[in-house]
């Protein structure tokens, strides 16, 4: 029998390394059951997104027929053409329910989040990605039956 090449492990190898690099957390938010776009305020902190100093265009990739991305960029208040963000207990959302039904995003049936990417639009300007996951099933809510047509 040919004897194969083997490769033996020292006892260092075996020694867990003290220093564990941390991983780095991707900021995330998620689409509601009501087509808002939810910001937690503590993603928002990190991000350096400051709700109350502007408002935001809302836009998608052009020649996209299904989201995948939105892209949100402050813009001054009072502009045309741009959404206020509002605030909720901890969050901020962005009522959105239309024209994320319009482009292909079912919330009522699934449950969407989003990664959070940063990127220079303009000089000055940060805009900020929403790049959607891939979808979860909502499952069925525990209560009443609904009332059967009979």
């Amino acid at each position: 029998m040919k004897i194969p090449e083997i490769r033996f492990f020292s006892p260092e190898e075996n020694k867990a390394t003290k220093a564990k690099e941390e991983s780095v957390v991707q900021p995330t938010g998620y689409i509601s059951a009501t087509g808002k776009i939810i910001i937690t305020q503590s993603t928002a902190d990190e991000i350096g997104l400051k709700p109350s100093e502007s408002a935001f265009r809302v836009g998608m990739p052009e020649n996209k027929r299904k989201l995948k991305s939105l892209f949100v960029l402050p813009a001054p208040k009072g502009e045309e053409g741009v959404f206020e963000m509002s605030e909720s207990g901890r969050n901020y959302f962005l009522p959105l329910g239309v024209i994320l039904e319009n482009s292909g995003v079912d919330f009522r049936n699934n449950k969407y989040t989003f990664d959070i990417n940063t990127f220079e639009y303009e000089e000055g300007v940060t805009g900020y990605e929403l790049k959607l996951n891939t979808p979860v099933p909502k499952t069925k809510r525990a209560g009443r039956k609904q009332k059967s047509e009979a």
